[in-house]
């Protein structure tokens, strides 16, 4: 579960059109960075304690408007890496005017004797180094929140992105919101014994972690790069939410459907726990549209650890994005009034748009093969929606709802 430094200043280069002004469409708004802000202190797991940060990059707009905000969590196994590898991603959507941050969260565990990570002592190791990051990173949050005002934050568009272990950190944050969902491995358990020296392990304390527990840590939305949870079954009690699923189907690190993290490697993955990466969640979504607000699965049939693709990556991210934060701008000053209504639909290939009569009023909208299998639904919201990806190319038909029960139906070529 490497860092992922690899992360794209050409985010930034390949824009996706659009029909209307949007956060997205701008690339050279100025900002300002704060590194080594301190949120907190805590006690890692061989008893240091150490200073938690995060780096700030905050849009300097004429504008009194409160801005999106996307909080970035970095990659490295929970072993390894450091907010700075998320600098690109932070400055890059901080230039198009969203308020960004990279947090840093308590890093390591115990190996067995004679090995390193990523080899871990036992699974409980593993599970309670990601208990510490959510922790921290949902305290981190809740900082950010505390400052919400100050940072011009709007907390209505709350944005958490993360790669490797970063991508499971930030679904657990997203989703693991109740205190029956702690995993009893974070709890009391038997020490460390190594070449004779015993380490305690501790309770672990609450899972919404330690600090600005009197402000909210809600989330709107979820970047997974590679990550996973630990079951589907969180997803049955999380509030709905948008998610944006980038995997590699045999990515040998974090697995793309239900297994063991390092899986092709014996040695490693006996003391890992079982995990569910992009594959079986966006199956998940596919089956329960209702518990997602929406959802945009890339997955491509590569091996690798990584992104196989930085511009169609990017165009799928950007597209998500636009279809969550962006508000269509129209001037109607001296316009008669109109008899229909544009309804912005994204794809991750290209944009479209459907014209419908204004007293329909839209609502909700499914997407169906001709043989009448759904490949999602969900809510529009100011007459935009992101449609999920096809596995084949074809002709679709899109259908739309409103509230009096009525429907409004498009042939589309997807």
């Amino acid at each position: 579960m490497k860092a992922i430094g690899w992360l794209i200043l050409s985010v930034f280069v390949f824009p996706i059109p659009s029909a209307g002004q949007c956060l997205l469409d701008n690339e050279d708004v100025p900002f300002t960075v704060q590194r080594f802000i301190t949120y907190g202190r805590d006690t890692t797991y061989d008893g240091r304690v150490v200073d938690l940060y995060l780096h700030l990059y905050r849009p300097q707009l004429d504008s009194p408007a409160r801005k999106p905000f996307i909080l970035w969590v970095h990659g490295g196994g929970f072993f390894g890496g450091n907010p700075e590898d998320m600098d690109a991603l932070c400055r890059g959507y901080a230039a198009k005017g969203f308020v960004t941050a990279s947090a840093s969260y308590r890093l390591g565990f115990f190996s067995p004797p004679g090995f390193e990570p990523p080899a871990a002592y036992d699974e409980a190791e593993i599970i309670r180094a990601g208990y510490r990051a959510v922790q921290d990173i949902r305290s981190a949050l809740r900082f950010c929140m505390a400052h919400a005002d100050e940072w011009q934050i709007d907390t209505n568009r709350i944005i958490i992105g993360g790669g490797s272990a970063g991508g499971i950190t930030v679904l657990a944050v997203a989703t693991m919101r109740q205190p029956w969902l702690r995993p009893i491995k974070t709890h009391a358990i038997d020490p460390v014994i190594i070449h004779g020296d015993t380490f305690p392990r501790p309770d672990l304390g609450p899972i919404e972690g330690k600090f600005y527990r009197n402000y909210r840590d809600t989330v709107h939305a979820v970047i997974n790069i590679f990550g996973a949870l630990p079951d589907t079954a969180f997803l049955h009690v999380a509030p709905p939410l948008h998610y944006f699923l980038y995997h590699q189907t045999l990515d040998p690190v974090v697995p793309c459907d239900k297994n063991k993290a390092y899986w092709p490697l014996p040695y490693v993955r006996d003391n890992y726990p079982s995990l569910t990466g992009s594959c079986a969640i966006a199956e998940f979504f596919h089956r329960h549209p209702d518990r997602c607000l929406s959802y945009m699965p890339f997955l491509y049939p590569g091996a690798q650890h990584g992104v196989h693709d930085t511009r169609a990556f990017v165009d799928s991210l950007n597209a998500f994005l636009r279809s969550i934060v962006c508000n269509k701008i129209t001037n109607t000053k001296n316009r008669a009034t109109p008899k229909t209504v544009e309804v912005q639909f994204y794809t991750s290939k290209h944009p479209f748009v459907v014209k419908i009569p204004v007293a329909f009023q839209p609502q909700y909208w499914a997407l169906y093969d001709l043989q009448g299998y759904c490949h999602g639904r969900g809510v529009l919201h100011d007459a935009k929606a992101l449609l999920p990806s096809t596995h084949h190319p074809g002709l679709y038909l899109l259908v739309l709802f409103n509230d009096r029960g009525q429907t409004h139906a498009h042939k589309i070529w997807l």
